[in-house]
């Protein structure tokens, strides 16, 4: 496992058409992690003190093989890892707590906030698509969809789990 640090800002791939030269290259760049620090990914700007380690546990999920939680399950992908910490990036708030990350079988990754009466998942999948459940006990809240629809009730919750 490698310890992340923070540097100087570049820029972050933006996702276009799916073709072979692209998908190359996130790959190569997702497979450079170990090598890079946290800013050169997904820039610094109030990142929680937690963000090093969650990209360290990330690589490790990216060294899943096929078949992991047996058989017909996918390794997760770099797709579903980086739109994890672009969205993170942008969400994220220096004192939001710590969240969980979790394989999920079919390629995606699964980040998720458990507390102060809040359920907040995000589900990151291996084309690209982020599912949200959210459960609010204090809103009398539980909604389920996709990321865009959400993002408002995403950000409401963010601000419970800092609290």
């Amino acid at each position: 496992m490698t310890t992340a640090s923070y540097a100087h800002q570049v820029p972050v791939m933006e996702w276009g058409d799916d073709t072979a030269s692209e998908r190359e290259d996130l790959a190569a760049f997702a497979r450079s992690w170990q090598d890079q620090p946290v800013a050169e990914l997904i820039g610094t700007e109030s990142m929680p003190t937690w963000f090093p380690r969650l990209v360290d546990q990330l690589n490790d999920v990216l060294s899943l093989d096929d078949g992991w939680a047996g058989p017909g399950s996918l390794a997760p992908n770099e797709h579903s890892a980086l739109s994890a910490l672009r969205s993170l990036r942008g969400l994220a708030d220096p004192y939001l707590r710590p969240p969980q990350l979790v394989p999920t079988v079919d390629g995606g990754v699964q980040i998720e906030w458990h507390t102060n009466g809040v359920d907040l998942e995000l589900c990151f999948g291996s084309q690209g698509e982020v599912d949200v459940y959210i459960a609010d006990e204090a809103r009398h809240l539980e909604e389920a969809g996709a990321f865009a629809e959400l993002f408002d009730e995403i950000r409401l919750a963010l601000k419970a789990l800092t609290q």
